[in-house]
């Protein structure tokens, strides 16, 4: 292709030849004949670009605020490329960290270049590096050409996942299974419970020796029963959820917080599945196991927001799949839904145990305005009273659905979650 300097001396050329020939000056002849000469020389000399490209990326999966580093080895195969111009297509949200992803070089015949760099990755979601652009360009740079390989390479982004030590989520139907959750029961188990009289038919290894020793009589140790629970995590990724920017919208928020949860509930051996919905509904069966949380990590990876689904049609659909007992955690904002109140009071009537956990709309949207617009003193009292309006109406909400029976979780997603959920842990 023809680049401004090119037809800029062709039009010069051009220029001095006719110039030349008019005034029958044949200095400014055949300086416009070596110029028109010079261009066309140089178009034969335009390289045909013949490269192999390998990418290798350093990992395929990771977690939000890590980073992939990318290897992108590059071989040329034909004539010598004095000026080589590459691009290796980021996703926009992605940040260089190390060295860059925009290279110019220039290559022989056969010579092989290793070209590295680093990003971090700051929003879950599925993603590809690529594809290459590339550029070359004559001696003079009269002449380039453009080539783009369509050589592209996959990577997932998961939420990230909090640490919830130190919190008790009980469900208050747990199943008569053995598992990792203690329930203040006498049964099998790991925690001491309590002490009791020898009867006869107990295993000797449960006497306290200690205490018989101190009474003169037998007494046996009891351990508190562990059992496991049914928990299906709600996740509202309708379109509504996906207001403010990229990184600070409640879809974002409720992304970690069902990826933390998820997390909590299965190292804790419970049975856990998920439905998510928007337009339509994509349901895992609850279930456990040691390759779950991927499963749901990818789902809650590829989530999108669209559409606007109700609740109630989606709980509709949901209950058939699930087992009566089970412990629901909608993960919502809670808001631009007419079929909310109702779906919440038909899960309370049922037999099953309801929390919602809510990424506060409102306190995201003061924090995006407080960092992107910088409200001016005049407009920040009306902002105030429009926020504590808002506030209160959520408040009332909140109020309603706790009295239904619904333990509700208000989360500023300033805080950690872990915060948060300390008001509904057992």
């Amino acid at each position: 292709m023809w680049t401004i300097k090119s037809m800029l001396m062709v039009d010069v050329g051009i220029l001095l030849f006719l110039m030349g020939l008019l005034t029958k000056n044949y200095q400014a002849f055949a300086l416009g004949i070596f110029l028109i000469s010079m261009i066309i020389v140089s178009g034969y000399k335009t390289v045909r670009m013949r490269l192999d490209i390998v990418r290798t990326l350093s990992v395929e999966k990771v977690f939000e605020g890590h980073e992939i580093e990318v290897r992108l080895r590059i071989k040329n195969l034909g004539r010598k490329i004095e000026f080589l111009e590459i691009i290796d297509e980021l996703p926009p949200v992605m940040e260089l960290t190390n060295g860059s992803n925009y290279l110019l070089l220039s290559l022989k015949k056969g010579e092989e270049f290793i070209m590295t760099y680093s990003f971090k990755c700051h929003l879950r979601g599925h993603y590809h590096v690529g594809p290459v652009k590339l550029r070359s360009r004559t001696l003079f740079g009269f002449f380039y050409s453009e080539d783009e390989i369509s050589k592209q390479s996959y990577f997932t982004v998961f939420p990230r996942v909090e640490d919830l030590t130190g919190i008790v989520l009980k469900s208050k139907f747990p199943k008569l299974f053995p598992g990792a959750l203690a329930i203040r029961q006498v049964g099998s188990g790991t925690e001491f419970y309590s002490i009791r009289e020898y009867v006869r038919g107990d295993e000797l290894k449960k006497v306290n020796w200690k205490a018989y020793a101190r009474r003169k009589k037998l007494m046996v140790n009891e351990f508190e029963r562990e059992n496991v629970s049914d928990v299906l995590i709600v996740l509202d990724s309708r379109e509504g959820e996906n207001v403010g920017t990229t990184t600070m919208n409640p879809l974002t928020h409720s992304c970690r917080a069902a990826a933390t949860l998820a997390n909590y509930f299965l190292n804790r051996k419970d049975s856990v599945g998920l439905a998510v919905y928007s337009d339509t509904l994509r349901f895992l069966p609850i279930d456990s196991g040691e390759g779950k949380l991927y499963h749901i990590l990818e789902e809650i990876a590829a989530t999108t927001p669209t559409g606007n689904a109700p609740l109630s049609g989606v709980m509709d659909l949901v209950f058939p799949q699930i087992n009566p007992k089970t412990m629901i955690i909608l993960v919502s904002s809670l808001e631009n839904d007419l079929t909310l109140r109702d779906a919440i009071r038909e899960i309370s009537i049922q037999p099953f145990d309801l929390i919602l956990v809510s990424p506060s709309p409102v306190k995201i949207e003061k924090r995006a305005e407080e960092i992107m617009l910088g409200l001016q003193a005049a407009e920040a009292e009306g902002a105030d009273t429009a926020y504590e309006i808002m506030m209160m109406e959520r408040d009332n909400m909140i109020s309603e659905f706790r009295g239904l029976g619904a333990r509700v979780v208000d989360w500023d997603p300033d805080h950690a979650l872990r915060t948060a959920l300390m008001g509904v842990s057992l």
